[in-house]
C-alpha cells in the first residue's frame, strides 16, 4: 500500500502571510480557495504560479465567455440552433459554395461577367496615363505636387505660400484638387513652420532632445511651469519662510535623525541651558549642592564622608586644638609606642601579633604567673615526681582487673577472655570464614590465592599491573616521531619520543607508572613499559627478555576513560625480544565490556535499552517492521526523491519505488512497465508519475505485464500525477488524473 503524505496547507492569507520557498517538488495547499503550488528550490509563495484551477476560477471563466456572446447565442443548445442543429455544418456550406461557383446573378448583380476584372481596369487607367487635363475634375495634374517635390519642399524655407503650413497641406489634401488622399510628410524636416488651430501628436512624440517620456510629465500641469518652480526653493541655501514640516527621518549633515529627535520637549535656547550647567572636569559650584548619600569623592567612600555627619566645625582644627593643650601628652597616647597610666579596655576581638583573640581569651580566670606555674607541673613525656604521688588508682590507668598475683593467675576481663576465644591457635586449628590475602605467593612457604591457582591453571603468567594502556599508535597519540632501540636483546630497549607523552587514555603520567604499549605499528615494539620520562619508555624488568614473554602473560590496566580495569594476555610466544610481534588480546573480566549509548550490560548480557534514541540517520536494509503492521506514530519525516525525465522512460532500478517520477517533453511520451522477469519490484511497490509539459505521457507494460486504470492510462493534462501500484506478479494499478 502507498505511503499518503500530508501536504503542508494553510489558508490564502497565511500562505501570504508566511510567503515560504518550498523545496523542489514540495507541494503546498490553499484549504480555503482549493488552489496549490509546486515548489521549485528557488522562488518564494508569491512568485510561484497556482497548479491547479479551482471550481470557482473555471465557472468564471465561463461566464466570461457566456457574457462576451449575444443573449441569444450564450448557451450550447441557441449555438446549435443556428447552425441549423446541422453536426456537419461546415461540409454543408462548402457543398452549398460549390454548387453555386457556375451562377452569374450573385448579391444582385445581374451579370457578373460584366464585371470589370483589375487587368480592364489596369488598361483603362493606361489610356489616361499621358493625359494631364480634366482628370477626375482636376484641370491640369501637371501642377500638382508629387511626395518627392513636398520632401523637397519641407527641407527648406521657401516652400510656397500656398503649402507652407500643415493646416493649409491639409485642407488642400480635402479638396478635389490634391494630389494625394492622405499627404505624407514623414520623415521631413520643416523648418519655421507655423500651425494654426489644435494639433494632436502621438504619445510618442518627441521634440528635440526632449523625450516623449519627459513630454508627459507636463500631464496635469495647471499653470506656467517657471512660476510654479519661482514658488520653491532651491535644494542649494534655500530661504523658508512661515513653518517646516520634516519627516521624523530626516537628518541634518552629520546630525542625525536620532540626534535631531533629542530636541524634542527642548524648550528654551540649548546652549544657553548648557552655558548654565557645570563642566565634568573642574566644575565650580555656587550655592547649595545636594548629592546623593551613595556618593564617594576619589578614595573616601561613601561611609566614611558619611562620619562627617553632625560635624559642627573644622575637623582638624579640632584635633589640632585638642593636641595642643597642656594636658593633651597626659591625655591622649600616640600611635607609636604608646604608655598607658591606667586601666585599658580592649575589644574580646583584640589580637597581639600572632596571638589571637581566643588565644587571649585563655588568659581569664589565672591567677598567678603563668610561667611559674607551668615550671611547676610535670611533663606528658616521661615525668619525674618527687615524693609521694597520690589519688592514682588502677581504675584510672585501666588496671582495675590488676592484682598483685602472679602474671598467669591474673585475672582478665569476660570481653578479653572472650576475644582470646575467636583467635586460632598457633598450634594450628580449624577456621569457618575465608582467609584474604593481600597478594600472590612470592616465596615458597607463602600462602597461595585461589586467583594464583587459577591462573597457573589457566596458563596465565600475572605481572605487575599498568597504570594506562594506549589506545592508539604512540606516533599518533603524540603527533610526533616514535624511534625504537632494542638495547641488549631487550635488556634496557627504550622508545624514544619525539614529543612529551603527560596523558594517557584520559590519565595523568608521572615517571616510574608501568605502561601499557600494545598498539605499536610495528608490533614486535609492544609490551609493558617504565616511563623514564615524558620522552622516554624502557622495557619493564620483568618484561624484557624471551624467557618473560612466553605467551599467557597477563597484565591489569589501573586506570583510563576506557580501558580502566581491564585485563590483557599476549596471545604468541615470544623467541626474540624486538624481531618478534608481541600482540596482546583484552582478556575476560571485570570491566572488559562498558556499556556505550543506547546499551546496557548486565553481568555478561549486553542488549539494547528501551526506546534507545540515535542522533544519525539509521540504515535498516530489511525494512523497518511495525508491531501492529501499521505506522502510528505522527512526526516522522519523509523526503520524496524527484527523478526528472525528458523523453520516454522505461523502469530500470527497485530504488525507484515510493519515489516521484516527472515527464517533460513538448511531445507525446510513454512510461513503460517491465517484466518481472526484468525488474522485479515487490507487490505493494507505488511510485508516482507527474505530466510537467505539454506532451501528453501514457502509461504502459511491457508484453506480459498488465496494467489496469479507469478512464484511460493517459496523464490528462499538463501537471496531471498518477500513482501507480504493484498488486501482484506483472499486474499493476493506476490511479489519479488520468483520461481515456
Amino acid at each position: 500500500m502507498a505511503v499518503r503524505i500530508q501536504f503542508r496547507r494553510g489558508t490564502a492569507a497565511e500562505w501570504v502571510a508566511a510567503n515560504p520557498t518550498l523545496a523542489v517538488g514540495e507541494l503546498g495547499h490553499e484549504t480555503d480557495t482549493g488552489q496549490f503550488k509546486i515548489g521549485n528550490g528557488s522562488a518564494d509563495w508569491a512568485n510561484l504560479v497556482y497548479s491547479s484551477v479551482s471550481e470557482s476560477y473555471v465557472d468564471n471563466a465561463i461566464a466570461n465567455i457566456i457574457d462576451l456572446a449575444p443573449a441569444t447565442l450564450d448557451t450550447l443548445n441557441e449555438l446549435a440552433a443556428a447552425l441549423g442543429d446541422d453536426p456537419d455544418f461546415f461540409n454543408t456550406v462548402a457543398n452549398n459554395l460549390t454548387a453555386h461557383i457556375s451562377d452569374t446573378s450573385v448579391h444582385g448583380i445581374e451579370n457578373t461577367l460584366e464585371l470589370a476584372t483589375s487587368t480592364d481596369v489596369a488598361n483603362i487607367l493606361g489610356q489616361h496615363s499621358g493625359s494631364t487635363v480634366n482628370v477626375h475634375g482636376i484641370a491640369n495634374t501637371a501642377e500638382l505636387v508629387l511626395n518627392s517635390q513636398l520632401a523637397d519642399y519641407t527641407t527648406t524655407a521657401n516652400l510656397v505660400n500656398t503649402y507652407a503650413t500643415i493646416a493649409s497641406l491639409a485642407d488642400y489634401a480635402t479638396t478635389a484638387n490634391a494630389v494625394l488622399t492622405t499627404p505624407s510628410i514623414n520623415d521631413a524636416t520643416i523648418n519655421n513652420v507655423s500651425v494654426v488651430g489644435t494639433v494632436t501628436l502621438p504619445d510618442t512624440t518627441s521634440i528635440g532632445n526632449i523625450s516623449a517620456t519627459e513630454i508627459s510629465y507636463l500631464n496635469n500641469v495647471s499653470s506656467s511651469i517657471q512660476n510654479q518652480l519661482n514658488d520653491k526653493a532651491p535644494t542649494d541655501n534655500a530661504i523658508f519662510t512661515g513653518n517646516i514640516s520634516l519627516p521624523a527621518t530626516t537628518s541634518i549633515g552629520d546630525v542625525s535623525a536620532t540626534e535631531i529627535g533629542y530636541l524634542d520637549n527642548v524648550s528654551s535656547n540649548i546652549q544657553v541651558q548648557l552655558d548654565a550647567k557645570a563642566p565634568t572636569a573642574n566644575a565650580s559650584f555656587t550655592g547649595s549642592i545636594a548629592l546623593p548619600a551613595t556618593t564617594s569623592i576619589g578614595d573616601i567612600s561613601s561611609a566614611e564622608i558619611g562620619y562627617l555627619d553632625n560635624v559642627s566645625s573644622n575637623i582638624q582644627a579640632q584635633l589640632d586644638a585638642k593636641l595642643s593643650t597642656s594636658s593633651a601628652a597626659s591625655i591622649y597616647a600616640p600611635l607609636s609606642d604608646p604608655t598607658f597610666i591606667s586601666t585599658v579596655t580592649l575589644p574580646a576581638n583584640t589580637t597581639i601579633g600572632l596571638v589571637t583573640g581566643t588565644e587571649i581569651g585563655y588568659l581569664d580566670n589565672v591567677t598567678s604567673n603563668i610561667q611559674t606555674q607551668l615550671d611547676a607541673k610535670a611533663p606528658t613525656a616521661n615525668p619525674t615526681f618527687t615524693g609521694t604521688v597520690s589519688g592514682i588508682t588502677a581504675t584510672m590507668v585501666g588496671l582495675g582487673s590488676v592484682d598483685n598475683t602472679a602474671d598467669l593467675d591474673k585475672p582478665i576481663s569476660n570481653a578479653t577472655q572472650s576475644a582470646l576465644d575467636a583467635k586460632l591457635s598457633l598450634s594450628g586449628g580449624t577456621m569457618t570464614g575465608k582467609i584474604t590475602l593481600d597478594g600472590d605467593p612470592s616465596q615458597a612457604l607463602h600462602a597461595a590465592t585461589k586467583q594464583y591457582v587459577d591462573n597457573l591453571a589457566a596458563g596465565l603468567h600475572i605481572h605487575e599491573a599498568a597504570h594506562a594502556a594506549t589506545t592508539d599508535t604512540l606516533a599518533n597519540l603524540i603527533a610526533s616521531t616514535v624511534t625504537y632501540d632494542n638495547g641488549t636483546d631487550g635488556v634496557g630497549a627504550t622508545l624514544s619520543l619525539g614529543a612529551n607523552l603527560t596523558t594517557l587514555d584520559g590519565h595523568t603520567l608521572n615517571n616510574g607508572d608501568r605502561i601499557l604499549v600494545k598498539n605499536q605499528a610495528n608490533a614486535a615494539h609492544n609490551g609493558i613499559y617504565v616511563r623514564t620520562s615524558a620522552t622516554l619508555l624502557t622495557r619493564a624488568d620483568d618484561f624484557n627478555s624471551a624467557a618473560e614473554i612466553a605467551g599467557g602473560d597477563l597484565v591489569f590496566v589501573e586506570n583510563g576513560t576506557l580501558y580502566n580495569s581491564t585485563a590483557w594476555v599476549v596471545e604468541n610466544e615470544v623467541n626474540t625480544v624486538g624481531t618478534d610481534n608481541i600482540l596482546w588480546a583484552q582478556f575476560a573480566g571485570a570491566g572488559t565490556v562498558t556499556a556505550g549509548t543506547n546499551i546496557q550490560v548486565d553481568g555478561l548480557q549486553v542488549s539494547v535499552i528501551s526506546n534507545p534514541t540515535f542522533a544519525n540517520v539509521v540504515t535498516a536494509s530489511s525494512g523497518v517492521a511495525f508491531s501492529d503492521g501499521t505506522q502510528t506514530k505522527q512526526g516522522v519525516p519523509s523526503i520524496t526523491v524527484i527523478s526528472p525525465k525528458s523523453d520516454s522512460y522505461t523502469l530500470a532500478s527497485l530504488d525507484e519505488r515510493d519515489t516521484i517520477i516527472e515527464i517533460s517533453n513538448t511531445s507525446a511520451t510513454t512510461l513503460t512497465i517491465p517484466l518481472d522477469s526484468t525488474l522485479n519490484f515487490p507487490v505493494g511497490t507505488t511510485l508516482d508519475i507527474i505530466q510537467t509539459n505539454t506532451g501528453q505521457v501514457t502509461i504502459a507494460g511491457e508484453g506480459g505485464v498488465t496494467v489496469n486504470a479507469t478512464p484511460g492510462l493517459k496523464l490528462r493534462a499538463r501537471w496531471s500525477s498518477a500513482t501507480l501500484l504493484k498488486r501482484a506478479a506483472n499486474t499493476w494499478l493506476v490511479y489519479g488524473d488520468l483520461s481515456a
